[in-house]
This record gives structure tokens, sequence and C-alpha cells, in this order.
């Protein structure tokens, strides 16, 4: 890494972190462990802003907050900002140093107090404008959507409350204030079976992360996982229960309208993008499909949670599809590419594959094929489908400094801008929680 010049903090943390923690998490070597703490501490730079909120870039070797060149001022899109908090909790659980944990949960804070725009009203409260600023504290635009720029923040909210067996009660609360603004101005029906969650007129791939998220929250509610400790999740269970039939219900309607977006393409691919017309109709926009893993990542979990081997069909039948169309040959290797049009059968794939296809794509695809491996009461998957274990203790037992010394960082203290417009409040990382409570109270 010290070779490395600009890095994106989120794609880092999600494929390097990720990947390297979660190999430890099954394979128990240390060095992985100590490799995943090297990249984390080297990322810790970028959180150092007024709000908390990390720069989406940073010069590795240098500790040096960068931004995006094709965007004005000091943004950062949801995604970016809400989508660390898996990996930099699990970083402090099994390091047993609580910096990492603190810091990624003070910028998931900062994202709290930025609410939502204004003009979406009381039942959109739970959603969040795609781009913030990380010095000001004020949206930067008032969109919202489920797709690019905010998508695996609500898939973070759930799973974060997953990987704290339940303990964790606030990220439920706030995942199920999400999908209540989802229903309220994103969700749109078409027909009787199908629904699509939607930017204005537009659809994306990328949204077909929800079907699956939608039926893990149902799931997990319906059945009382991760909640041994009742009069600690009983409120939760209550108040998510609830919604269960629906989120199941409406995780079916969208992941048909994902899954059709394969079977009635000449290919039996999906295109990347589509854009609605009227109340029942869709045509494709960005033609290509990318290798993206976003509907097979749902298939396995409605199959999981449903036990329909409609869902595994639709898998099997998808990757028949990357098989005939997507596969390259050259020089006795043999690899998958992007496919540039799914509605021309004749199409050549592009020679290059995205490191998901291997991490998401056909990780989920073997996955169906293996239905006892990897049981959801004991692992949840990041974004990037790395495994991660549901943590049933708040640190790991003696996790020390590998030359022995406890972990027990002092962090300087810091004023946090709190608001858009001003409010500054003081603090150190280790005062973070103290700040959360507040403003829960």
């Amino acid at each position: 890494m010290s070779k490395v010049e600009t890095i994106s903090v989120f794609e880092t943390t999600i494929r390097l972190v990720g990947g390297l923690l979660s190999a430890y998490a099954l394979s128990g070597r240390e060095g992985l462990l100590l490799k995943a703490e090297e990249v984390g501490r080297g990322l810790l730079p970028a959180f150092d802003t007024p709000t908390g909120l990390p720069s989406p870039l940073i010069i590795f070797k240098e500790g040096t907050k960068k931004y995006w060149g094709w965007k004005s001022g000091k943004s950062i899109s949801l995604a970016e900002a809400g989508t660390l908090q898996m990996e930099f909790r699990y970083l402090s659980w099994a390091t047993g140093d609580p910096i990492f944990k603190l810091t990624a949960d003070r910028a998931m804070e900062a994202i709290a107090e930025f609410g939502s725009p204004s003009h979406l009203g009381y039942d959109a409260k739970g959603l969040v404008a795609d781009d913030l600023d990380t010095d000001s504290h004020c949206a930067i635009g008032s969109r919202v959507s489920v797709g690019a720029f905010s998508d695996s923040y609500y898939e973070y909210l759930l799973k974060l409350w997953i990987q704290s067996a339940g303990e964790d009660g606030i990220w439920r609360e706030r995942y199920d204030a999400a999908v209540q603004g989802m229903h309220s101005v994103l969700f749109k029906q078409i027909g009787s079976d199908v629904l699509h969650a939607r930017d204005n007129a537009n659809i994306e791939h990328l949204t077909c992360f929800l079907p699956g998220v939608l039926a893990l929250g149902s799931h997990i509610c319906k059945r009382g996982q991760h909640c041994d400790l009742q009069n600690v999740c009983s409120t939760y269970l209550q108040t998510c229960a609830s919604n269960s039939t629906r989120d199941l219900q409406n995780a079916k309607k969208l992941m048909k309208g994902c899954s059709d977006m394969y079977t009635t393409s000449p290919t039996g691919l999906a295109a990347d993008t589509f854009s609605l017309h009227g109340d029942s109709h869709i045509t494709s926009l960005d033609h290509s499909y990318k290798l993206r893993p976003e509907t097979v990542e749902s298939l396995w979990v409605l199959f999981r949670v449903t036990g329909d081997e409609k869902y595994r069909d639709l898998s099997i039948g998808i990757f028949d599809s990357i098989y005939k169309y997507c596969r390259v040959v050259k020089d006795g290797y043999e690899a998958y590419g992007a496919f540039p049009n799914v509605n021309v059968v004749g199409s050549e794939p592009e020679d290059k594959m995205e490191s998901f296809f291997m991490a998401e794509t056909l990780k989920y695809i073997f996955l169906m094929l293996e239905p006892t491996l990897l049981p959801m009461d004991r692992w949840v998957m990041n974004t990037e489908a790395h495994p991660f274990p549901v943590l049933q203790s708040p640190t790991r037992v003696q996790a020390t400094h590998s030359n022995g010394v406890p972990r027990d960082r002092v962090e300087p203290e810091r004023e946090y801008v709190m608001s858009c417009g001003g409010n500054n409040r003081k603090a150190h990382p280790r005062h973070l929680l103290e700040l959360v409570n507040n403003s829960q109270s």
C-alpha cells in the first residue's frame, strides 16, 4: 500500500479491509488481521474533517485527504460515507482498539444529523440526500435514491443491527424509518405483482440489492433471531415485526421486477439502467450488462428466506447466460467480460472483468448450490459479499497489540460541526458514544 498514490476510502474498506477481515474470520490467521489493521489505520486521516465524515479519497502514504475532481466542493456520497461501519466495527472487535468503531460511528451519526430533504415530508424522514458536504454539514442537492451514491448505506443500517446480534437497536430503528420513506416516495407499482425502486423515471440494476435486504429484514423480525436478551431486543422486534409481512411481499415484487430484466432480454442478461414510461413500460437506457451481482444476491437471500426453488432456478439461468455471452477465452485462459448490449445476441464481451464479479456474482451463485453454508443467524455479508461473523460479545477476548500491550489509544479533543450552519460541539473519539447517546435522548 505504501506505493499506492490516491485510493478510494470506500472501495478500499469494503474490498481490501473487508476481504482481509473476512478471511481472518474464516481462517483465524492473525497475519490477515494485522494487514487489515495496517490498512484501516492508514485510512483514519480521511475522517479528520469538521463533521467526522471522511473524504472520499486519500493519498495513503501521506495521509492526505482528497476529493473527486468531477464533483464540486468537499462532497462525499451517502454510500461512500455510510458503508464503512461493518468493517471498522469488526476491526475494533478483533483488535481491541475502539478507535475504528468510534471513528466510523461518528460518520454514521453525522449522516443522521443531516436529516431528510424537507420537500419530501415527514414520511420520508429516514431517507438522506445522495451527496453530503464533509465540512459544512449541508446536503448538496436534494436528490434521494436507493441506487448509485446511496444504495449500500441503507443496506448497512440493517446489517449493523444484525452484526451486533440485535443489541444496537438504533440501526434497526433507522432502517425501519428508511424503508418507510422508500414506500412513500421511491417505490413504483407496475401491474399487480411487480415493483420497482426508481429515481424519477429511471431504474438502475444497482437497486436490485433491495429485495434481498427487505427479505432479510423481514426474516429476522419474523423469527426473532439475534434476540436472546429479550429486554434488549423486544422493543425493536415489536416495531419491525409489524411491517414484516409487507416487506417480504414487496421484496418478492421487487425481485420479480429485477429478474424480469433478465428473462425478457434476448440474451438473458439485464441492462444496467432502464427508463420507465407511464405505469407499465420500461426500456433499457444503458444497454450493457456489467457483471453486476445485485440480482443474484437478492435471489440468494429470497431462496434462503422462502425456500422457493424458483429463485435458485432464476440464478442458474443468469449464470447460463453469463457463461454463454460473457466468457472470454484467450491464450488458454478463461475470464468473463461485461457485455456491451444485452439486446444484441451477436455482441462481443469486453476484455475486462471487474473484481466484484468474482467476489460477489459468482459467490452468490455458488452459495445457491450450497444452502447450508454461512447460516444467516451466524454470518452477515458486507456489501462486497465478504462474510462477517455476528458478534456475540462486545470485544474479542484478549485482543491486544502484537507486542502484547493492551490497545488503549488516547485521541486529542476536537470540535465537530453538528448541523448545517454551525452548532459545533467539542469531543474526542472516546466521547463520541456519549454524543450518540445524547442525540438519541
